[in-house]
């Protein structure tokens, strides 16, 4: 069975470690953390491997996964370039979204096969069932190697791998924090508002949560711009001018304004509003009209 070491076995590490060794897809051999006590309890929610605390602890494997912050990656690569256990036949890959196999460079001049491979998903906690990762979406890039290796393993726990060039990792990755984090943000920035309506948080996410819902089906079965409703949908400009002149704090009318000019552009596409109102509401969502 193919072995795989884990530096930096977080949340990400011992989700993927626990749902290769269960599916013995890999033989999970040494895992390094900042912290021989960490290491030992990614051990224990993995149910395999051994704990190490420094790298020269660490045994020879087929296959390396540096599972830390994306801010460590190139450093630890570096410091692994070195390691005796390395071998010129080995693979070695990153999980981060933003950084392409280019970080891991130190380990590919030792004549090793490089990779990153990032599952678009929120790694919340280590508790992840096999269910949990069906059909996850994988980007990939790096050598032909350990792609070929890796997405077998990646689509053996049920991921879907798909390819992406090096250049393109900045600008994908944004494309998914805006997606995931800035949801959550955006939620945020609703319960603030609701909250300067009288209205409690928990109430807030309650009555939250079936529009919310409803809207991300709507966007996955019909569309972005089929799915857009409300007033710049409508192309009602009393409404959002008196949406902006209830939005006495700064940051929150700029996210509104932001906002309100990509659904203007949708809103365009649908149909509904004509050019008059079109017109007048980019006039309105416009910072020039601060």
């Amino acid at each position: 069975m193919t072995t795989l070491n884990i530096i930096g076995c977080g949340k990400l590490g011992q989700s993927l470690g626990r749902l290769w060794s269960d599916s013995k897809e890999f033989r999970i051999g040494s895992i390094l953390n900042t912290s021989l006590d960490s290491a030992n309890q990614a051990v224990s929610h993995i149910g395999s491997g051994s704990a190490c605390e420094e790298m020269d602890q660490m045994k020879a494997a087929d296959v390396w996964l540096i599972a830390s912050n994306d801010a460590s990656i190139a450093t630890i690569s570096s410091k692994l370039s070195k390691f005796k256990h390395l071998r010129a036949q080995d693979i070695v890959f990153h999980c981060s979204g933003s950084l392409s196999s280019s970080a891991l460079i130190t380990c590919k001049e030792k004549g090793v096969d490089i990779a990153s491979i990032h599952p678009v998903m929120s790694f919340t906690g280590t508790t992840l069932s096999a269910e949990d990762f069906i059909n996850v979406h994988c980007s990939c890039e790096g050598d032909t190697a350990a792609l070929h290796l890796l997405t077998q393993k990646f689509s053996a726990i049920g991921g879907k791998c798909f390819q992406i060039s090096s250049e393109s990792k900045n600008i994908y990755h944004t494309a998914t924090v805006m997606c995931c984090n800035y949801l959550t943000a955006l939620t945020e920035a609703s319960i603030q508002l609701y909250q300067q309506a009288g209205i409690e948080r928990d109430q807030s996410l309650a009555l939250m949560h079936p529009i919310m819902t409803a809207t991300l089906a709507n966007i996955f079965q019909h569309g972005t711009t089929k799915a857009l409703t409300g007033p710049i949908a409508r192309g009602d400009t009393e409404t959002v001018q008196n949406h902006l002149n209830a939005l006495t704090d700064d940051k929150l009318q700029s996210i509104y304004r932001s906002l309100g000019e990509v659904a203007l552009t949708l809103s365009e596409q649908q149909g509904q509003a004509n050019q008059r109102q079109l017109a007048e509401m980019s006039k309105l969502l416009s910072n020039s009209t601060n």
